[in-house]
């Protein structure tokens, strides 16, 4: 774990199927605006193939000091909402698929056992960033340290990307 500014970093792999229980019990929110527009069917089914076929996904950055979810997205969206339509909500049937193209046509509850069991065992690196006092400060004060934290990070973000 490093320590920045306040905030605690950690990075750690989380398997896809640790993700997408946290997905279904709503304790990861990411922002959804505009989704529908940038991500086709056809895309999403890309990221998950890219999944099945062991293709590092990008590491996210998740904000752990949100008071709205457990987990607050910073990075990532894209992948979430391909998890999201795909596992939790299943209204996500692939197609366009290069490589497993047996699975177009298919959505993830027509899927085979081994198929789910492979998906579940993949892992993707969360950077989780969290305040271990944030605990013991009253909600308004959460509240900003959160924005800030996250404001702090985005620009760190963009910064180190260029």
């Amino acid at each position: 774990m490093r320590y920045l500014q306040g905030i605690d970093i950690e990075r750690d792999p989380y398997s896809i199927g640790s993700i997408c229980r946290k997905l279904k019990d709503g304790r990861i929110g990411y922002d959804r605006d505009g989704m529908e527009i940038l991500l086709n069917d056809k895309t999403l089914s890309k990221i998950i193939e890219s999944i099945f076929i062991g293709i590092p996904l990008p590491s996210a950055y998740i904000n752990a000091m949100s008071e709205e979810y457990h987990w607050e997205a910073i990075t990532g969206h894209t992948v979430f909402e391909a998890l999201n339509r795909f596992v939790v909500k299943e209204d996500l049937v692939l197609e366009g698929l290069e490589i497993h193209t047996e699975l177009n046509g298919k959505s993830f509850k027509e899927l085979h056992e081994y198929w789910k069991e492979d998906f579940f065992d993949v892992y993707w690196n969360l950077i989780i960033l969290s305040d271990r006092e944030v605990s013991a400060l009253p909600k308004e004060t959460k509240n900003k340290n959160a924005l800030l934290a996250r404001e702090n990070i985005l620009a760190i973000i963009r910064e180190f990307n260029g």
